[in-house]
C-alpha cells in the first residue's frame, strides 16, 4: 500500500525548464513554478507520508518525475518502487494490492519474463509490457497505477474497478500532475484555487463531490474502472473504461447460487489474508463484517484480531453484538468506548484537511477513531464494506421495491396520496416515524425519483433558499439528481439491479470508499474489502434479484449461505448505520460552535450562503430538530474551505 504522485512536463514545459536553467531562475511566468519538478515531486510525496511511512522512491527521467511513499505489507525487503521492466523502458509506481499476483507471476515467468522480487508491483509492469491496457483485465485487487514509457514519452494511469484507491489529475499549462491525495498538489504555487460552485452545489445534494469533478475547476478524479494516457510531446490525452458490473442474469437454482457465493467469498477472503505484517478485521454488529470474520477464522490457524468501537449512547452502539461475534469466532477482540464529542472542535478540522474535498458523511468521525484503534495493533484490516451494494442490503432498496408494488395497485396508490396530504415535519432524523413519513411522501413519484430523494441531503429548493444571488445564478439548471439518474437509467435491468448498480457507481466510490480509505491511511492502516472483489460482484450480478432482496428481506442469499456460521439473533437484526448523534450535538454543546463557524466573517465573504438562510436553518433545528445532517454538511464545507482556500494548515 502506498501513495503515488507525479509530474509530467509537456514539450512546452520542458522548454520552460531549459530557459530557467539557462537563466538560473525558477522559470518564466508563463509556466509559473513548474520548474525544478524533482523538488516539487519530493514535496508531493512528503505531504502523504501517512500513506507510506516505511519507504519512498522516485523516478526522474525528464520529462517524467514520479514519486511514491510505501507502507510495507508484502515482500518487505525487495518491494521497493519504482520498479522497471528488464530493458528499463517501463517504470511503475503503484498504490494498492494485487490479490492474484502469485498466479500472474507464475504465468509471466513461464512466458520468459525475468522477475527479481516477490512483490505484486513487479507483475503489473511486466504484464503491461506484454499486454498494454488489456493487462488491467487480469488484475484482481485495489489499485492506482502510474507507468512511464520512456521510449514514447507517455504516461499511463489506471484506477481499480470500484474506486478503492483514489487518483487526482491536474492538467496544468506546463503539463500534467497526479497524486493519490489532492493535498499533495494543492500547496503547489501554481495550483488552481478557483472553486467550482457546481461542485459545491452537488456536494450539498449528495454529501460528496461526484466524480470526475473535484472542488477545483482544473482538477479531476480518474473514474473507477478507467485508464488514461498522456503524451508529453503532443499533450494528447486519451481515456477509456475497462470494466462495468455484470448485469446479464443467468439460470441459477438457489442452492447452486449459495454454493457459488460461498466459494467466491472464501477465495476473496483467503487472498486478502496474504500479508507479511500483522493483520486483523473491523467487526461491527452487522452481517457483513461478521461474515468476513467467520471466514477468516475458518482459514486461519491463529485467532483473528478484531476491532470495534462503542458509544455511551445506546442508540448508536453496536459494540455488544460485536463482542458476541468475537467470542463466537474465538477472536482476540479490542473494543474502545469513545466519546466523539471530546475534542471534536479539533478533530473535525483535521478530518476536513485529510479528506481533500468537502465530505459530509458524519460516520467518518467514528471510522477515524476505529482506524486509530486498529492501527495500534495491526497494519492490515479486512472490512465488510460493499456487502450492501453487492447483496442488496440497504433499507432504501426494500422501500423502492415496496413503493413499486404499491404504485401498481390503485387502492394502495390512492391511500398513500391521501396520507401524503397531511402535514408532517421535515426532518432527516433516522427514526422509524420519519422513514414512514418519507415513504408516504413518495406517493406520486416513481421509485427512481423517490430513491433520489431518500439518499439526498439538501433538496434543490432548500439549497436555493440558502444560496446568495450569485450562487443561485451560477448553479441554475444543475440538479444533483441528474447525476443519480444518469447512472440509474439506460439499462433494461430490473429496478433492484438498477439501484444497486447506481450505488456501485456513485455512492460507493463517492462516499463509502473514500471514508474508509482516508481514515485508515491517515493512520497508516491498509483496509481490504473482500465483498468488493470484482469476480464476486460479477458473479452475484448474474443472479436474479429475488435472490438478493425483497420488500420484507435483504441480503437473502448472503444470510442463507452463512446461516450455519452466523447466529439467528444477528441474521434477524435490523440494519444499523455507523452513526453519531449529530442532531443532539447541534442542539446542545456544539450549537454555538457551529454557529460561530458558519457565520464567521470569512465564511460570509465566500458568497455562497445568505447569513439569514443559515440562521434560519439553525433556528429550525433548535425548535424542531432533524436538521443535524444538513448543519454537519455546512460545517464540514466551511472547515474544508479554511484548510484548502485559506490554507489554515499552512505549507
Amino acid at each position: 500500500m502506498c501513495g503515488i504522485c507525479g509530474l509530467i512536463l509537456s514539450h512546452r514545459g520542458m522548454l520552460s525548464e531549459a530557459l530557467s536553467d539557462a537563466k538560473g531562475e525558477q522559470g518564466p511566468s508563463a509556466f509559473g513554478n513548474a520548474c525544478r519538478p524533482a523538488e516539487w515531486v519530493r514535496g508531493f510525496a512528503a505531504r502523504m507520508i501517512h500513506r507510506g511511512p516505511d519507504d519512498q522512491g522516485f523516478l526522474f527521467q525528464p520529462p517524467a518525475f514520479l514519486g511514491m511513499r510505501r507502507l510495507s505489507v508484502i515482500d518487505l525487503s525487495t518491494g521497493h518502487q519504482p520498479i522497471f521492466t528488464e530493458d528499463g523502458r517501463y517504470g511503475l509506481v503503484f498504490n494498492g494490492e494485487i490479490y492474484n499476483y502469485q498466479e500472474i507471476r507464475e504465468g509471466l515467468i513461464a512466458r520468459g519474463h525475468e522477475l527479481h522480487t516477490n512483490s505484486d508491483s513487479e507483475v503489473i509492469v511486466h504484464l503491461f509490457e506484454e499486454k498494454g491496457i488489456q493487462a488491467l483485465s487480469d488484475l484482481a485487487g485495489m489499485f492506482a497505477i502510474a507507468i512511464w514509457d520512456k521510449e514514447r514519452k507517455s504516461l499511463f494511469l489506471a484506477r481499480d474497478r470500484v474506486g478503492k484507491k483514489p487518483l487526482y489529475i491536474w492538467r496544468a499549462p506546463w503539463g500534467l500532475a497526479f497524486a493519490s491525495e489532492l493535498k499533495c498538489m494543492a500547496f503547489h504555487p501554481d495550483f488552481p484555487t478557483e472553486v467550482d460552485p457546481v461542485a459545491i452545489h452537488h456536494y450539498l445534494g449528495l454529501g460528496y463531490v461526484p466524480a470526475p469533478s473535484t472542488p477545483f475547476r482544473d482538477v479531476t478524479k480518474l473514474l473507477p474502472g478507467h485508464w488514461l494516457t498522456y503524451e508529453a510531446e503532443t499533450e494528447d490525452i486519451r481515456s477509456g473504461c475497462y470494466w462495468r458490473p455484470e448485469t446479464r442474469v443467468s439460470a441459477w437454482t438457489f442452492p447452486q447460487a449459495c454454493e457459488a457465493v460461498r466459494g467466491a467469498l472464501e477465495l476473496s477472503v483467503r487472498q486478502r489474508m496474504i500479508s507479511d505484517v500483522p493483520l486483523g478485521a473491523f467487526l461491527s454488529g452487522g452481517v457483513d463484517s461478521a461474515t468476513v470474520v467467520a471466514l477468516m477464522s475458518s482459514l486461519s490457524s491463529e485467532p483473528v484480531r478484531t476491532f470495534s468501537i462503542g458509544f455511551a449512547d445506546a442508540r448508536f452502539d453496536e459494540s455488544g453484538m460485536a463482542e458476541k461475534m468475537a467470542r463466537r469466532f474465538g477472536a482476540i477482540h479490542q473494543t474502545e468506548i469513545v466519546d466523539p464529542r471530546k475534542g471534536v472542535e479539533c478533530t473535525l478540522p483535521l478530518l476536513a484537511y485529510h479528506y481533500d474535498e468537502p465530505y459530509g458523511d458524519s460516520s467518518a468521525l467514528p471510522t477515524w477513531h476505529l482506524s486509530r484503534l486498529a492501527s495500534s495493533s495491526v497494519t492490515v484490516a479486512l472490512t465488510g464494506d460493499g456487502g450492501d451494494e453487492v447483496f442488496g442490503g440497504y433499507d432504501r432498496y426494500r422501500a423502492a421495491l415496496g413503493l413499486d408494488a404499491l404504485q401498481a395497485n390503485p387502492v394502495s396508490r390512492f391511500l398513500m396520496r391521501f396520507l401524503a396530504g397531511f402535514p408532517m415535519p421535515d426532518t432527516r432524523a433516522r427514526t422509524m416515524m420519519n422513514r414512514i413519513r418519507r415513504f408516504i411522501e413518495s406517493a406520486g413519484k416513481t421509485p427512481e425519483q423517490a430513491y433520489e430523494g431518500w439518499i439526498g441531503i439538501f433538496p434543490e429548493q432548500e439549497k436555493g433558499d440558502l444560496y446568495t444571488d450569485w450562487m443561485n445564478r451560477v448553479t441554475r439548471g444543475y440538479r444533483s439528481s441528474d447525476y443519480i439518474y444518469a447512472h440509474m437509467n439506460g439499462s433494461d435491468a430490473d429496478l433492484l439491479s438498477r439501484l444497486m448498480i447506481c450505488d456501485t457507481r456513485t455512492y460507493l466510490p463517492g462516499d463509502l470508499l473514500p471514508k474508509v480509505d482516508i481514515a485508515s491511511m491517515g493512520h497508516s492502516l491498509e483496509c481490504r474489502a473482500p465483498f468488493l472483489d470484482h469476480r464476486l460482484i460479477d458473479l452475484v450480478g448474474t443472479m436474479p434479484s429475488h435472490f438478493k432482496a425483497g420488500f420484507f428481506r435483504s441480503k437473502i442469499i448472503l444470510r442463507e449461505t452463512f446461516s450455519r456460521e452466523l447466529p439467528s439473533e444477528l441474521l434477524r437484526a435490523s440494519k444499523r448505520g455507523f452513526g453519531i448523534p449529530v442532531d443532539d450535538w447541534f442542539r446542545g454543546e456544539l450549537h454555538q460552535w457551529s454557529r460561530d463557524v458558519l457565520l464567521d466573517p470569512v465564511a460570509r465573504s465566500r458568497n455562497w450562503f445568505r447569513p439569514e438562510g443559515v440562521l434560519n436553518l439553525l433556528k429550525r433545528h433548535q425548535e424542531n430538530g432533524g436538521m443535524g445532517a444538513r448543519i454537519w454538511h455546512l460545517v464540514m464545507l466551511e472547515l474544508w474551505a479554511r484548510a484548502y482556500l485559506d490554507k489554515s494548515f499552512g505549507n
